[in-house]
Order: C-alpha cells, then sequence, then structure tokens
C-alpha cells in the first residue's frame, strides 16, 4: 500500500538518499554533482527544520518503506511541482503517477488554478516528460537555467480542475 508520511518519520539522510538514488545514472561533471547534493541537503534540511517547508514535502512509503520523495510549492495561482523521484527500484510501477497525483491534489487543496514543473531535456529525463505528458501537461517552454547543468530544462504546464 502506498502512503505519503511527512519527513520527520524518517531519520536525516532519507531525502539525499532518494535523491542521490534517483538520479543515479544521470551524465554529470564533478561541479554538477557537487552543486546538486548541496541543494540535496539543503532541501533535507529545510524539510526537517522549517515547518512551512515541511508541510509541502513528504516520502512515499511502499508498505512502509520508502521509496520516493515529492515536494511543491503553493504560493500563487501557479503551484510549482518540486522533487519528484522514485527510486530506480520502484520505477514503471505507476508509483511515480500516484506520487505527482498527490502532488496536484495538494496544490489544488491549497488554491492553486495551475501546476508547472520543470523537468531536464536530457534523455535520462525522457521518463518523466512522458509521464507529465500522459498526466494532461502541455509543454510551454524549453530554456537555458542560469545553474551549472549543461542541458536545457522544459518547463510544462496544466490546469487543475
Amino acid at each position: 500500500m502506498i502512503t505519503f508520511e511527512p519527513p520527520n518519520a524518517f531519520p536525516p539522510g532519507r531525502i539525499v538518499a532518494l535523491l542521490q538514488s534517483s538520479y543515479t545514472g544521470l551524465p554529470a561533471t564533478p561541479e554538477e554533482i557537487a552543486y546538486h547534493r548541496a541543494q540535496w541537503r539543503r532541501t533535507e534540511r529545510l524539510a526537517l527544520e522549517d515547518p512551512d517547508v515541511a508541510a509541502c514535502v513528504f516520502i512515499t512509503c511502499l508498505d512502509g518503506q520508502p521509496i520516493g520523495f515529492g515536494s511543491f510549492d503553493p504560493r500563487g495561482k501557479i503551484g510549482a511541482v518540486g522533487q519528484n523521484v522514485i527510486h530506480p527500484d520502484h520505477r514503471r510501477k505507476g508509483y511515480g503517477r500516484e506520487q505527482l497525483s498527490e502532488i496536484l491534489t495538494r496544490l489544488r487543496e491549497r488554491g492553486c488554478t495551475f501546476a508547472r514543473v520543470k523537468t531536464g531535456e536530457h534523455a535520462f529525463f525522457a521518463p518523466a516528460q512522458a509521464l507529465y505528458l500522459s498526466c494532461g501537461f502541455k509543454e510551454r517552454r524549453r530554456y537555458w537555467r542560469e545553474e551549472i547543468d549543461s542541458f536545457r530544462m522544459v518547463e510544462f504546464v496544466v490546469e487543475l480542475g
């Protein structure tokens, strides 16, 4: 059974471990890896220490075991899907779709009328792009981030009914 648990239900390090395992296989320079690991540690610290952030973060569990991590930002009418990762051992089983559905439900409950999500243009992210399109998202734009990544980003938007 899938459940969505608060970040403090698990010891520190769980969110970083889920993120790290989920991005294994993405070609990246040592600088890119260091940059993202620092961002993941910051994300986890905020999720564990800031109640406002914790309210927008959850760990997806299968029979009590963490398999994914979801986050969102409900500020404004266009809410943002943040992290939406599933451990590689549990991909292609519908858990990512279920997790995304939970994120969209929480955005809708907080008054958002649209949701946007960004993912990489790199082939590594093709399954995520396919998921978003199959859930009704429409591609809005492709762009280069100012950060360190060596690939463009793709932004998708969906109306929340």
